[in-house]
């Protein structure tokens, strides 16, 4: 991802996951495009922070979810069927990755798709929204409580 010469942003979306922001931040200490972010985000900072990018790389589903919120692009490292249901809804499956067979490789290739379709995928996100009803957003993000 550095290779395309993009700044990048670790941050943690949770306490438990900021040694392995570290780690990987160890991996780049020469690199002034690789910034840790440490500091523990309430849910209003991270939303803020995230429309500062064009798209996000992310192993937690409520990153995901503040990143649609916002019309931001996501690449997905999960490993539940939630995260694929989320993707296939977004219309962004094609940038799911499995975490159990976790590939570098992968992920630089779903890099590059996305940087390549950036303001398409952008602009579907941005359409799926104007277009849907206000009762399937408040369901799709948990907004209302949904009645049997």
């Amino acid at each position: 991802i550095v290779e395309c010469k993009r700044v990048v942003y670790i941050i943690q979306h949770s306490e438990a996951d900021i040694s392995l922001c570290k780690k990987i931040k160890e991996k780049f200490l020469d690199n002034k495009d690789v910034t840790l972010i440490q500091e523990n985000l309430n849910c209003i900072e991270y939303d803020l922070l995230i429309t500062k990018f064009d798209f996000i790389v992310a192993s937690r589903y409520h990153a995901l979810v503040h990143a649609y919120k916002q019309n931001i692009p996501c690449i997905a490292i999960g490993w539940s069927e939630k995260y694929n249901n989320l993707m296939e809804t977004m219309k962004q499956d094609r940038y799911m990755i499995d975490a159990r067979n976790f590939d570098n490789k992968e992920l630089r290739l779903k890099f590059e798709i996305m940087l390549e379709n950036y303001s398409n995928e952008r602009k579907q996100i941005q359409d799926f929204f104007e277009n849907m009803d206000e009762d399937i957003y408040n369901m799709i993000f948990n907004k209302i409580e949904i009645k049997e």
